[in-house]
C-alpha cells in the first residue's frame, strides 16, 4: 500500500511542478530537470512514469476522463444538465485544456477524448463502438463538443459554465443516433 501511495505522490508532485513552472515559462522551455528540481524527485522516478514531460498532461487528463466517466455511470440520476456541469467543474477547478493548447498537444488529447466519449455514448445509448455510422457520428459529436472546451479556454470568464453547458446538450441531442440507427422515413 505505502509503494502505491508514494507512486501517486510522485505522480501529483511531477504534475504540479509542471504546472507551476507553466505559469512562467513556455512548455517548450522547461526541462525535465527543472521538472525533478520543482517537484523534488529524482530522474529515475520520473522515468519510471513518463517518457517525455508531454506524457504528464496526457495522463492528467486520461485520469480525469477516467473519474469523471466513473461519475456518470454509476450516477443513475444525473441529469444531462448535471453531466456537463460536473464536467466543467472539473475543468474549472483544473484547466487542463488551457495546459494542453499552450503545450501544443491539444490533438494527442484528442484520442484520449474519443475513447472516453465512445465508452460513454456506448454506455448510456448502446450504439456499437464497432460500427463505421456509430465512429463517425462519435468523431462529430466529439469535434463540436471540443470546440466549446477549447473556446472556454481560450475565453476564460466571457460565458458561464451554464451558458457551455447549454450548447454542449445542444450539440448530443442534435444528433443522438448515427445515421445507421436512425429509423427510416418511407415515403
Amino acid at each position: 500500500m505505502k509503494e502505491n501511495s508514494n507512486h501517486r505522490l510522485t505522480i501529483d508532485c511531477i504534475y504540479e511542478a509542471l504546472i507551476q513552472l507553466m505559469k512562467n515559462r513556455p512548455f517548450r522551455e522547461i526541462s525535465i530537470t527543472d521538472i525533478t528540481r520543482k517537484a523534488g524527485v529524482s530522474r529515475m522516478a520520473y522515468y519510471r512514469n513518463y517518457s517525455d514531460k508531454k506524457e504528464i498532461l496526457l495522463h492528467h487528463l486520461q485520469e480525469q476522463m477516467d473519474q469523471m466517466e466513473a461519475r456518470i455511470l454509476t450516477r443513475q440520476d444525473l441529469s444531462k444538465t448535471d453531466l456537463w456541469m460536473d464536467l466543467l467543474e472539473i475543468l474549472q477547478k483544473d484547466p487542463i485544456m488551457h495546459y494542453l493548447m499552450e503545450a501544443g498537444i491539444v490533438e494527442e488529447s484528442f484520442q484520449i477524448h474519443l475513447n472516453y466519449l465512445t465508452r460513454i455514448y456506448a454506455r448510456l445509448y448502446g450504439l456499437d463502438p464497432e460500427d463505421t455510422d456509430t465512429n463517425i457520428f462519435i468523431h462529430r459529436q466529439l469535434g463540436s463538443i471540443f470546440g466549446c472546451f477549447l473556446y472556454m479556454a481560450h475565453n476564460k470568464g466571457v460565458c458561464s459554465q451554464e451558458q457551455i453547458a447549454r450548447h454542449l446538450i445542444s450539440i448530443v441531442e442534435s444528433g443522438i443516433l448515427p445515421a445507421s440507427q436512425e429509423p427510416v422515413i418511407q415515403v
